[in-house]
């Protein structure tokens, strides 16, 4: 298995498109942040603006990250061809699912270098209390994308399909299940489901992972 993870993240690595678009998310952060000095110079909306950025992370990074991983081993078949040389179907998903979790801290640490550094070149004196809040979100964003792309992934297996593993990803990431199920809530039959199962989506247990890291 460790020469699927090796070979899985020699060709990210090798991957131009991954680094350009690494550099856009970067210079993108950076520029908001620097005309928001040049117009505002409040710590206040630093905070704001950065968790704002944050929430759209699972969107933006996750999606790329997913069709980094997945799409391309779909396209061109390879799961197929390592079969073929005696590989197990297991062994495969569990080396993309090590990729995955090694782009993911890949991300989450230049997430952080980003938030926690970034205020200090702009001169804003943040306190440790703030600082601990950033960090927390930045880890709750990576463990989404990291959870968001592995049930993407079980219908990328499942149908051999990009399209449907990305529309299911983004499904997940852009909220729309939580929203037709607050909308399914109104019917009193479904609401009484709803009161039983809501512990154990994914938004409560999210919401749970994020409390306890604030005690």
């Amino acid at each position: 298995m460790l020469q699927l993870i090796n070979a899985n993240m020699f060709r990210i690595y090798k991957k131009k498109s991954m680094r350009y678009y690494l550099l856009f998310i970067s210079f993108g952060f950076i520029g908001i942040h620097l005309f928001m000095k040049t117009q505002y110079n409040d710590p206040d909306l630093y905070l704001m603006s950065t968790q704002a950025l944050l929430g759209f992370s699972t969107l933006f990074i996750g999606t790329y990250l997913f069709s980094l991983i997945y799409n391309d081993d779909i396209n061109s078949k390879t799961d197929l061809v390592s079969i073929g040389l005696g590989h197990k179907r297991m062994t495969l998903i569990l080396s993309r699912f090590v990729s995955a979790l090694l782009m993911v801290l890949v991300v989450v640490n230049l997430m952080l270098l980003h938030v926690l550094i970034l205020p200090r070149i702009l001169g804003y004196e943040l306190s440790h209390s703030v600082c601990f809040l950033l960090v927390q979100q930045v880890l709750l964003e990576g463990l989404k994308i990291l959870v968001y792309i592995t049930l993407a992934s079980i219908v990328s297996y499942w149908f051999q399909s990009n399209i449907l593993a990305t529309i299911t990803y983004f499904v997940f990431t852009s909220g729309i299940v939580t929203s037709i199920i607050q909308l399914l809530t109104n019917f009193s039959a479904f609401n009484n489901i709803y009161v039983k199962v809501s512990p154990y989506l994914l938004s409560s247990l999210f919401n749970k992972i994020y409390l306890a890291f604030l005690s």
